[in-house]
């Protein structure tokens, strides 16, 4: 563990960053510790080789104890330094590119100018008697075991081979690669291969050695950490009691997170879009606000979708681990939000300070350090917080007074103990709040100083640049100071909860109005995409040709495409109200067919009174804005329906499959959260398909031979390479398709196993009435999709793809209700009753 970290992340941002610079003293240390590591796994090793000789071919006691293997530890460390104190003796003024991803002694010498013979011979000869001294020890040992094995009469020998025998390959997946590279300092051999036998120890050994131990250990196997964890803890999901009990309330601010968590999202995607796509704000003040855009977008995605959940079901079950997950993920998030607070004021401090030395000191790759560190260090420290929970005992009552799950509220339903895990949190909290604040308190008095001293008007546009940073500093860290720093507080529970409201979700929402309020870059850079999306496309509108230019037969297919639109609301309406005034249809099947009737509803209504306008007019003209948006409804919509489909699947599994448990698995917070997913991740995707789309340039003709807005049809008219985007059409179409269309196989290749293994007749003749419309409207909906969104060179047919599109925009949608009513007993039963109410 401690290897690959000296290795690895270094490897990591130097992919990242593209530039494999390395300062001479750093180069150094990772050569000394990097070889002191592989050192002490050579002495370990031996060590594990020597234990498990048998005791009666010792002919005295050497009881091996801990205090034995850290001396040679230490031994080889010392050493170390003078193969290390070698290295830096030697003289390096030639040239300085090492052909490796990490710094090792042999590539390093062969920079030195001067004579590195002696340098080679100490170096041979310490790595030689450390790799092959050992080694010895482990042959012999195991000369003696397989001596010792061969003489057992017993079955012995198979439990004394599988002990040894994970050793026996870790140490020839190590020493391999080390006799290859390291008993050789100076091979003439290509550096190249050098290099490919690196990655083996440097990556894949290390990777390895875990799983050798454990993969068929039975002893690990057999371990039973996570039945002790089970036990540990009797709470197997809190309560949040949320902002409050009043169901009104609950809709209400359902209402409003909703509108904060969209605005919130879309600030802070129009602060990374346009930092992404405007070179005046390519600088590094602008960059580190794009990453604090990033932070806050995923830190409310963390916290404000299970709130509105939660408000809309007035449900705040959290099982244990989601609790945990979400503690995690929102607390890195907010150390990774301090630590750019403070690297940006040290920004800010450069660019003010030090104006001649800003480019160069904040050159690229030190933004990407700078960064990449801000977002790896809380990842890595947030986990000492999470060990620290997992470790109390929660027995007792399971209520959280909060919103979210947050450490200090959970800490205080531990059963034991939790002064240590207080401290602890404390400590750490405290370090990564207090340090960053330092950085940025010191920063502005030393820009306070510049400032004071200006003797020009710098000193507003100096003041301008800061008094952001400054606001959002006080916004973030006040709520922070109070909460955090005291993880168990006296005072009342509801204030923290207030406190808590504030930088959940009011500090993300006013961070990307206070960046971009007046900022003149900011209203710059929005009037020049502005300006350039109206340049971009000369095209204003679209002619649909649509389905004839007789001027009759459009007159008749308004007529029958009429009646079409007005049957389809008229049956989806039918379903649901019938699905929300019955009692005995409020079961899942009826719960995700009422959103199945709600989706085909608004997807005929973003298709159809388009088409007809046109038929009536004569004119099939469409803007451009109308018609983007012609393709998000209508995409989002079926892609909805797609999902939405899967999830019927996988609802008609657990009904026959599993009838003991389905209601309990399948309850109303699952069904929510269902929905939900369908209805939340189609219209995302969708909006990143439309994003390209908009991204290409419209010139030349603008006549599209379809009766509606789609984007293989609108792509045809572009002016540019649309491969690309072309590409990532079918590629999100393909997955949005084949992934619920797996679900849905593989759901009913289960139903169909249990159905033929009925003994009854009459209960596989209902689990087939219950699946046959579902399988009826899956054909319908996938056969035409396959035909036009998999395969996006069909457009060399562009007629066929039209033609096609007839059947799943206008009688899909149709269809759906007849399939699922026509035979519905339940749903015959549900309007007859509605029939004879005598209120009706």
């Amino acid at each position: 563990m401690c290897y690959i970290t000296t290795t690895m992340p270094l490897m990591l941002t130097q992919l990242l960053a593209g530039d494999g610079a390395i300062s001479f003293a750093f180069c150094m240390v990772q050569i000394y510790i990097a070889v002191t590591l592989g050192g002490v796994e050579i002495l370990l090793l031996e060590v594990m080789a020597y234990e498990p000789l048998p005791g009666h071919l010792l002919s005295f006691n050497l009881p091996c104890s801990h205090g034995q293997v850290l001396p040679v530890a230490v031994q080889f460390n010392i050493l170390d330094n003078r193969s290390s104190g070698l290295l830096v003796s030697q003289n390096c003024c030639g040239p300085n590119q090492i052909n490796n991803f990490i710094c090792e002694i042999p590539m390093v010498l062969k920079l030195a100018c001067g004579d590195t013979r002696i340098a080679e011979a100490i170096i041979f000869g310490i790595g030689g008697f450390f790799i092959m001294v050992p080694l010895s020890i482990v042959l012999t040992s195991y000369g003696f075991i397989l001596h010792s094995v061969l003489q057992m009469k017993s079955g012995g020998w198979r439990k004394a081979f599988s002990t040894c025998g994970s050793h026996l390959i870790v140490i020839s997946m190590f020493y391999g690669p080390l006799l290859w590279v390291y008993l050789i300092p100076k091979t003439d051999s290509a550096a190249d291969r050098d290099k490919h036998t690196a990655i083996f120890y440097v990556l894949i050994t290390p990777l390895l050695n875990s799983v050798v131990y454990t993969l068929r250990n039975k002893d690990f196997h057999r371990a039973e950490a996570m039945t002790e964890a089970k036990n540990f803890t009797s709470v197997k999901e809190f309560i949040l009691l949320g902002l409050t009990s009043h169901r009104k309330a609950q809709l209400l601010l359902f209402g409003i997170i909703l509108i904060i968590y969209f605005l919130t999202v879309l600030g802070n995607i129009l602060i990374i879009i346009l930092v992404k796509v405007n070179s005046n704000l390519n600088t590094p003040m602008y960059y580190f606000l794009s990453h604090l855009a990033w932070v806050d977008m995923c830190y409310v995605t963390t916290t404000m979708p299970l709130m509105l959940t939660q408000l809309l079901t007035g449900d705040g079950a959290i099982s244990f681990a989601f609790c945990m997950v979400q503690i995690y993920i929102a607390v890195t998030l907010g150390g990774v939000e301090i630590l750019l607070l403070g690297v940006m004021a040290y920004d800010r401090y450069l660019a003010i300070c030090c104006p001649l030395l800003y480019p160069v000191l904040m050159d690229k790759c030190c933004q990407l350090q700078c960064s990449s560190a801000c977002w790896i260090t809380p990842s890595l420290v947030c986990l000492i917080y999470i060990v620290c929970l997992l470790c109390q005992n929660y027995c007792g009552p399971n209520q959280i007074n909060n919103f979210i799950c947050e450490m200090p509220v959970v800490l205080k339903l531990a059963c034991g103990d939790t002064r240590i895990a207080e401290a602890i949190i404390f400590g750490i909290g405290g370090f990564f709040l207090l340090v960053p604040l330092s950085i940025v308190l010191t920063s502005y008095g030393f820009i306070l100083h510049s400032v004071l001293q200006m003797k020009s008007g710098g000193w507003r546009k100096a003041f301008s640049t800061c008094a952001s940073h400054l606001i959002v500093i006080s916004m973030f860290y006040g709520p922070l100071l109070w909460v955090y720093i005291i993880p168990k507080t006296d005072s009342a529970a509801d204030r923290d909860k207030q406190i808590a409201i504030f930088y959940v979700l009011i500090t993300p929402l006013l961070n990307s109005v206070v960046y971009t309020l007046r900022n003149k870059d900011f209203h710059r850079a929005v009037k020049e995409a502005m300006t350039e999306a109206e340049n971009f496309t000369s095209v204003k509108e679209f002619i649909l040709l649509g389905f004839t230019n007789d001027r009759k037969v459009q007159l008749l297919l308004f007529g029958v495409i009429f009646i079409f639109y007005l049957t389809t609301i008229l049956g989806n309406l039918l379903i649901i109200i019938l699905v929300e005034s019955d009692v005995q249809l409020n079961t899942p099947m009826y719960y995700f067919l009422f959103h199945l009737a709600v989706i085909e509803i608004c997807y005929v209504t973003s298709t159809m009174p388009i088409m007809l306008s046109h038929l009536m007019a004569g004119n099939g003209a469409i803007s451009f804005p109308l018609c983007i948006a012609q393709i998000f409804v209508a995409g989002s919509m079926a892609t909805t329906e797609s999902l939405l489909l899967g999830v019927m699947a996988y609802d008609r599994y657990l009904a026959i499959c599993s009838p003991l448990i389905y209601t309990v698995v399948m309850d109303q917070q699952c069904q929510l959260q269902f929905a939900l997913a369908c209805w939340i991740i189609a219209p995302l995707l969708c909006a990143i398909c439309d994003a390209f789309l908009v991204s290409q340039t419209f010139c030349g003709p603008n006549h599209i031979n379809h009766f509606m807005c789609e984007i293989p049809a609108v792509l045809k008219l572009s002016c540019g390479d649309t491969q690309l985007v072309e590409n990532i059409v079918s590629s999100a179409g393909a997955l949005l398709l084949l992934l619920p269309l797996c679900v849905i196989l593989t759901s009913y290749v289960f139903i169909l196993y249990s159905v033929s293994h009925m003994k009854s007749t009459a209960g596989q003749r209902k689990a087939f009435s219950t699946c046959g419309s579902h399988l009826l409207v899956v054909t319908l909906f996938y056969g035409p999709s396959f035909f036009i969104y998999v395969i996006p060179k069909s457009f060399s047919a562009p007629d066929r793809n039209k033609h096609s599109a007839i059947f799943y925009v206008l009688v899909t949608p149709l269809l759906n209700p007849i399939i699922y009513t026509l035979r519905n007993k339940d749903i015959h039963r549900s309007v007859r009753k509605i029939l004879q109410r005598k209120d009706f």
